[in-house]
């Protein structure tokens, strides 16, 4: 088994961060690295997660069993939440790796640690494994290497560059052992392009730097060691041992040399920073995967460095070895052709970096011009709606809030009794004081609600799009029409009479759940914040909200109090200030208060009704609960979040987190 897999099946991802209880492993262990960097070992599996001390705390929260939105809660509660995709990703991480483990499900095997009886403590170890390169080093350089001359020294020569990493591995084990460190998974591998004996050395981690790098020295020290008492004893044996040498000093790719410029230059990656458990899409995770690994400077520096001198003593050995000095090998070189081929080796990954840039970049806006085609296209099937059959109809009733709760038999019936209706741009739809006759279903186009002020003048309040009704509220409640509705631009609706509608919808639903659907969710799927959620998440977020009315100079909010409530403007007009200044004005779908919510601080303005007005009023701790049962809610509402935060001014706050929302 790999490291960092438990062999337990992974938790379907909703059911993980929502219902299931969760509790950490007993069998844990943690050590300091880096900074503020604790390495967490879970002994049953023997996988590694790095985290930072923060994060272990958080994961502390299910030593008891909990699952993950009470821990939120919690969390959210004491201001320790960090933001909602890191935790859910350390969560998540976590669980993969063994350290939070599900109630109900079997355990993993365990990994049973081998007892090593040739501990070699830390001091000795890197002396020894210094002295050892050192002297090797010096053997190599004053007695020089020389090519076989026949297959058997050449055959003889790999048998013995081959065993050299499996002694490597096996003075690692000592190591790791005299470090206090557990010695896992060692086995010798057959089935592999070099078969050899190996253990898991990311052991080494919890033992710290010193454990790392001394790991790393003493699996340099049998080759080079191997190829100095072969140049002394038996020289045609030393070529192939040199090369595994040089191999294994390569910062290319993961080999001793790679692992010691890690342990001395770079710090181990929080778990949550190197794989992206909630991306937004692949080609995102791919270039914050590339920005985050180009962001080490110091490693990408040592690495380069690094490089160049394993390149030069390449080049050098390779002028020993064949007897000719650099710019002889360099006339030969380019007697042969080289330069040409080189440069077309350059030119072709040149292009193909390029041409990889190139395609991402497309990646991202193909996927960006086909989600616009899909939208397009469903405008274009609304347009043809109207002129189609009742079952098509009856589909698109489907997703309107105020039909979608009837019976299939009734929405079809709904959509059988509906006329179509086709206005042109700057046609009254409904006039404020006309008796209510009909209900109106958007097909197609945009329309203009208008608010008709004291002094004779009308201007529009707000929009009504595809998918929109009009004309509702005055069925529902009687009376006349309070608002009067124009066409924007060219539009298509869908006429039900009054008669039919009352006949139709409230045969099957009370007329209180036609009002709540009416004042509530029809309003909130016109709102920024909310209007991405599915129907049902709209429906149980009205449920929590109540209708507060205002009066004319009504004071909604006080600056320097606390705000706990979420609002959104439902009708009228309000104004924001801030020291008696006026700051903006709210109207029908703004919102306010979400920026308190985001920051855990008191409200820095003031509102008040400018004109009678209402509000959808949600209280922070009925909101929290609601958003912490829904990853896709939670993590869409941050987002919503902290764009706004950036594009307004925000005081001073720190960057948003989802501490956003204590209770």
């Amino acid at each position: 088994m790999a490291p960092g897999s438990t062999g337990v099946p992974p938790l379907d991802l909703p059911a993980l961060l929502s219902t299931a209880v969760l509790r950490l492993a007993p069998d844990l262990r943690t050590a300091p690295t880096r900074g503020s960097l604790l390495a967490v070992k879970h002994d049953a599996s023997g996988s590694l997660l790095v985290v930072a001390r923060s994060q272990w705390q958080l994961l502390e929260r299910f030593t008891a069993g909990c699952t993950v939105p009470e821990a939120l809660c919690a969390i959210i509660a004491d201001e320790h939440c960090p933001p909602l995709r890191e935790f859910y990703a350390l969560v998540v991480q976590a669980h993969e790796h063994g350290i939070l483990r599900v109630d109900g499900l079997p355990l993993p095997p365990p990994v049973v640690p081998v007892r090593w009886r040739a501990p070699l403590p830390p001091a000795p170890a890197r002396l020894g494994a210094l002295v050892l390169l050192t002297l090797s080093t010096l053997v190599l350089a004053l007695a020089g290497v020389r090519l076989p001359s026949h297959a058997r020294e050449v055959l003889g020569g790999a048998l013995l560059a081959l065993a050299t990493p499996s002694l490597g591995q096996l003075l690692a084990a000592c190591v790791l052992a005299g470090a206090g460190c557990r010695v896992l998974r060692p086995k010798f591998h057959w089935k592999t392009a070099v078969p050899g004996f190996r253990l898991d050395l990311e052991e080494a981690v919890m033992g710290g730097r010193e454990t790392e790098i001394n790991v790393a020295l003493v699996r340099l020290v049998p080759p080079f060691l191997g190829a100095a008492l072969a140049t002394v004893k038996a020289p045609p044996y030393a070529l192939p041992l040199l090369v595994v040498g040089i191999v294994l000093l390569s910062p290319l790719w993961r080999t001793p040399g790679w692992d010691l410029l890690r342990a001395l230059f770079r710090d181990p990656r929080l778990a949550t920073r190197t794989r992206f458990v909630f991306a937004r899409s692949v080609p995102f995770a791919v270039l914050a995967t590339a920005r985050r690994q180009l962001s080490d400077r110091r490693f990408l520096l040592a690495g380069t460095i690094a490089t160049l001198v394993w390149l030069a003593l390449v080049f050098v050995i390779g002028c020993l070895l064949f007897q000719a000095h650099a710019v002889d090998l360099l006339h030969r070189f380019y007697l042969a052709g080289g330069l040409r081929y080189t440069g077309i080796v350059m030119v072709g990954a040149v292009a193909a970096v390029i041409l990889g840039v190139i395609g991402l970049v497309l990646w991202i806006l193909v996927g960006h011009v086909l989600a616009w085609f899909r939208a397009r296209a469903a405008r274009a099937r609304r347009l043809q709606i109207a002129g189609r059959s009742p079952e098509a109809v009856a589909e698109l009733l489907a997703g309107i809030v105020l039909f979608r709760d009837l019976p299939p038999a009734a929405r079809r019936e709904a959509a059988t009794a509906m006329r179509p209706l086709e206005q042109a741009r700057g046609d009254l739809v409904l006039r404020v004081g006309d008796p209510a006759d009909a209900v109106y279903v958007v097909v197609s186009g945009r329309l203009e609600v208008i608010r008709h002020l004291a002094d004779g003048r009308a201007e529009p309040v707000a929009d009504l799009v595809a998918g929109d009704v009009l004309g509702e509220m005055a069925v529902v409640r009687g009376g006349p029409r309070t608002r009067s509705v124009r066409c924007a631009t060219r539009c298509l609706l869908l006429a039900l009479a009054k008669p039919d509608f009352e006949r139709i919808v409230f045969a099957h639903l009370t007329h209180a759940a036609v009002e709540d659907a009416v004042n509530k969710v029809g309003f909130l799927q016109n709102i920024a914040l909310v209007q991405q959620w599915p129907q049902p998440s709209l429906a149980a977020f009205a449920k929590l909200a109540r209708i507060q009315e205002y009066n004319e100079g009504d004071l909604v909010v006080r600056e320097g109090s606390e705000n706990v409530h979420l609002y959104l403007v439902h009708r009228g007009e309000f104004a924001v200030s801030q020291h008696g200044k006026p700051v903006r004005k709210l109207r029908p779908g703004d919102s306010y208060g979400e920026f308190g919510l985001l920051q855990n601080r008191v409200a820095t303005t003031s509102v008040a009704a400018t004109l009678p007005g209402s509000c959808l009023v949600v209280a922070k701790a009925d909101f929290l609960k609601f958003i912490t049962q829904d990853i896709a809610l939670s993590l869409q509402f941050e987002q919503l979040g902290t764009r706004e935060l950036g594009r307004r001014p925000a005081g001073g706050a720190h960057a948003p987190g989802f501490d956003v929302l204590r209770a």
